[in-house]
């Protein structure tokens, strides 16, 4: 059985959290997590709901309270069998998982990644992810699936031309440019642990560049630092570093202000070691020197002072939550920590008004007066680096039945002043009116969903949130090895009226080998209810817009 509706406007596979057996509390945690092993890292990422508030900070000196860890054992039916934390305990004499925790939302929420480094030749597929309460108890269980233990796509690294020293590194690394910003992102294994720290005063000692040279396999070619000489006249990437582990990992993303007008397509990033030698080459490729699209941003109306405010941003709105992405330069370094005191130091907020051309008009912050009586955007800020550049996405709660579209999104300064301002794009701030779901076309069965669901697009990530009544309790749980139960997905076709015309699942297929939207599914009550907000990878330069949003019944039938 299918339903669906025509939308107006490599993800990662997901599990779903399941109560720890033999708990019989009164959290009900529900939502999906994930694990992945990267080098001796483990990461866990996870969307929760159920949570405790109270979760918001962790309990000090209580042993597990709101800890998301994974465990050694492979099972969540048998508490028994669940074990204690799953790491290297030969090479590794204090626990990593002891001290990390998630952070709930007054709403009991909580959506993030952690990680631990568990040491060497260790295999978390099928080990059980394990949710903790305030007070250590483990309320909820997942297995991490197999497919999950994947590293970062990216450029992998090899020995630098000529190297025959003692350190073997490697890893995956990429870059992009943002105007006249290079960023860099990077995984590294096989570092010095002396690199914790860089060396005070050794040149280039731990670093991470972007050089002038195209080849990893002439040392005489890769040159110096690339940057623009004519315009900048000190060396930008000179006090970049990465942080080595006492396992000799890294992880991290860092940037250099290069000057306007480069091009960083096909250049080497070199990695250093201690003593400043060159021990790791990769060649950026072409398709990673990608901005992301939304709003430039202008000059606030009138303001006169001595910023120059650049970057794109853009929201969208989920249910009573606006979220605000945003790619920043020109700030103050000062606001690398907001102002303690200050209104609005710091801060990127939407307003009221739906100009940026007229000071009066863009108003305050926009929210519901009515059932909100404490402003959810104050307390939003932006953190810059040393270089005056910030990224990041951000939200508030902003009350039921609000409208962002067209509304301006407002920079400011470490005063509170206003010194950048771009509008909303009906485009971008995505989230659609309610669309009601009708019965696929030819469907005669017996179930009757009804309902309303909307898409967005947000990158190359496709977004689909919904309500849905009428659906079989069987799908608590979705059926195994059945294709489609249970499932909600964006089709190719652009029509609700023939089945014929609806089409698979729409995605790059030139890009994407693996079906991203065959593990998206909704989980139902025991009333035959849900609702959420799921996603699939769909790959770059997609257009969503009217197209098919199909409902699948336990079967996967149409």
């Amino acid at each position: 059985m299918k339903f669906g509706l025509a939308t107006a406007a490599v993800a990662a596979a997901k599990i779903e959290l399941a109560p720890y057996p033999g708990y019989s509390g009164p959290l009900k945690v529900t939502g999906t997590v994930g694990g992945y092993l990267y080098g001796e890292k483990a990461y866990v990422w996870y969307s929760m709901r159920g949570l405790e508030k109270e979760c918001a900070e962790a309990p000090a000196g209580v042993a597990n309270a709101c800890g998301i860890h994974i465990h050694e054992g492979k099972t969540c039916d048998d508490a028994d069998s669940v074990g204690g934390h799953y790491y290297n305990h030969d090479s590794i004499t204090s626990d990593p998982w002891s001290p990390l925790t998630y952070e709930t939302s007054r709403y009991g929420s909580s959506t993030g990644r952690a990680e631990a480094g568990i040491g060497a030749g260790q295999d978390i597929r099928g080990r059980a992810i394990v949710v903790h309460d305030k007070t250590g108890g483990r309320v909820a269980c997942a297995l991490i699936d197999g497919k999950l233990e994947q590293k970062a796509a990216g450029t992998k690294l090899a020995p630098y031309p000529g190297y025959t020293g003692p350190l073997k590194v490697t890893g995956n690394v990429g870059a992009y440019l943002y105007h006249e910003n290079a960023y860099l992102w990077y995984q590294l294994g096989g570092l010095e642990k002396e690199c914790e720290d860089a060396p005070e005063g050794v040149a280039n000692a731990c670093g991470i560049h972007i050089h002038e040279g195209k080849t990893c396999d002439d040392a005489d070619s890769v040159g110096g630092h690339y940057y623009n000489h004519d315009s900048i006249t000190s060396d930008p990437w000179s006090p970049l570093t990465y942080k080595a582990t006492r396992w000799g990992s890294s992880t991290g993303r860092t940037m250099a202000g290069i000057g306007a007008d480069q091009d960083i397509n096909g250049r080497a990033i070199v990695v250093h070691d201690k003593t400043v030698g060159r021990v790791a080459c990769a060649l950026i490729e072409g398709k990673l020197e990608q901005k992301a699209a939304g709003m430039r941003l202008a000059p606030y109306p009138g303001y006169s002072g001595p910023l120059k405010v650049t970057g794109n941003v853009g929201a969208y709105l989920y249910r009573d939550n606006a979220y605000v992405w945003y790619q920043l330069g020109g700030l103050e370094k000062e606001c690398a920590e907001a102002p303690a005191g200050v209104a609005n130091a710091c801060g990127i907020h939407i307003h009221e008004g739906m100009t940026c051309d007229d000071a009066d008009s863009v108003g305050g912050h926009y929210y519901n007066h009515d059932s909100i009586t404490s402003d959810p955007w104050s307390p939003v800020t932006y953190k810059a680096s040393p270089f005056g550049s910030s990224w990041g996405t951000t939200s508030a709660g902003i009350g039921d039945g609000q409208n962002i579209n067209g509304r301006a999104i407002v920079v400011h300064d470490k005063t509170g002043g206003r010194v950048a301002c771009a509008l909303i794009e009906g485009k971008i701030a995505t989230e659609l009116e309610d669309t009601n779901l009708t019965p696929y076309p030819g469907y005669s069965g017996p179930l009757t969903v009804t309902g309303s669901v909307g898409g967005f697009l947000l990158g190359e990530e496709a977004y689909v949130w919904y309500s849905l009544s009428g659906l079989e309790a069987e799908c608590a749980t979705t059926p195994e090895g059945v294709a489609n139960a249970c499932g909600i997905h964006i089709h190719e076709g652009k029509t609700c009226e023939d089945a014929d015309a609806v089409g698979g699942h729409y995605y790059d297929q030139d890009s994407i080998t693996s079906d991203p939207w065959s593990p998206v599914t909704y989980t139902s009550s025991a009333d035959g209810k849900s609702k959420g907000k799921t996603f699939a990878g769909i790959g770059a330069g997609q257009d969503i817009n009217g197209r098919a949003i199909v409902v699948h019944d336990k079967t996967g039938g149409e």
